[in-house]
């Protein structure tokens, strides 16, 4: 079943008072009103060499000019301005789509959280980028953004590859994990290499990049795949698998979570550390692009992300 949560960056249009007013139009003696560029790249004016300003005033009721409006040309002016201001139109919201992966992904009294989740939240919300959460089955997720005829839609905890790279829009690693082969203690089996693993029936989930890639090379023999961690550790202690891949630290919070006994889980073999990754659908914008990979880059580098995670260790 689909799980979704709304979560937005604040918006002027929620956070104004009835009837405050926004400064928008300033007059410029002698000039025309054009649509104002961006704040930082303004319109030159080619005889004095100086920015173009149109200010005034806006609130949710009126536009008031600061100047008189003189003649209905005019009025057309300044409306015309008033709809070619994309500084001030809200961002197009993105759909930010991931799984349900205790301890990473997960929900937690009705609220979408984890410490995945909760890291991408910072990220959008640094970005001011309005955005909405949903929990689908992994293999949908990857589905829906990877539509190459779709824009604005996301996915994170995504594992990074040759065969996915031409699919998304990657905006970059934001946390790592440490990948394993996972068996419950005095079950008598023995991982101590890859060759070993085609001995076992093995636990996949649909659409894990691990778990495809062992696959594509013939370490694994006999399989079933499931569509998620959690249905797989419950056929793991049922002894359908008896072996699964996936992080030792979700394996153990899953069982805790669904009362079983998480301290019989054992890693065998460690795979590999795979980065878990934010990407955008191909044809959402490179603006998008561009804010989001910053906001990240920021929240690494100021510690952001370190304390999100280590709320969560």
């Amino acid at each position: 079943m689909q799980t979704h949560i709304h979560d937005e960056a604040p918006s002027m249009a929620t956070a104004e008072k009835p009837h405050r007013m926004l400064p928008l139009f300033r007059p410029v003696k002698g000039r025309s009103h054009p649509c104002p560029r961006r704040p930082g790249h303004p319109k030159r004016n080619q005889e004095s060499n100086k920015p173009l300003q149109i200010w005034g005033w806006i609130s949710r009721k009126a536009v008031y000019p600061v100047f008189r409006i003189r003649n209905v040309l005019q009025l057309l002016t300044v409306l015309a301005a008033l709809f070619c201001l994309p500084e001030i139109s809200f961002a197009e919201k993105i759909v930010v789509y991931s799984a349900d992966y205790p301890p990473y992904q997960m929900v937690h009294n009705g609220k979408l959280t984890g410490v995945n989740t909760e890291i991408v939240r910072a990220i959008f919300h640094n970005s001011g980028i309005p955005f909405e959460i949903k929990y689908v089955p992994w293999s949908r997720a990857q589905k829906i953004v990877g539509d190459d005829t779709l824009k604005n839609s996301a996915i994170y905890c995504l594992g990074r590859n040759e065969q996915r790279e031409q699919q998304y829009k990657w905006v970059g690693v934001y946390f790592y994990q440490k990948v394993s082969f996972l068996t419950l203690k005095n079950s008598g089996v023995r991982i101590n290499s890859l060759d070993d693993v085609k001995k076992y029936v093995t636990g996949l989930v649909r659409g894990d990049i691990m778990n495809q890639q062992l696959k594509s090379q013939g370490y694994i023999g006999k399989h079933e795949i499931v569509s998620d961690d959690i249905l797989n550790i419950k056929k793991l202690f049922k002894k359908r698998v008896q072996t699964i891949v996936t992080s030792l630290i979700a394996a153990k919070y899953i069982a805790k979570e669904n009362g079983l006994e998480a301290n019989q889980i054992e890693a065998q073999y460690d795979v590999a550390t795979v980065g878990f990754n934010l990407a955008l659908s191909k044809k959402t914008s490179d603006e998008i692009w561009s804010k989001l990979h910053v906001s990240l880059n920021i929240l690494l580098e100021n510690g952001t992300i370190e304390k999100i995670i280590d709320n969560w260790r």
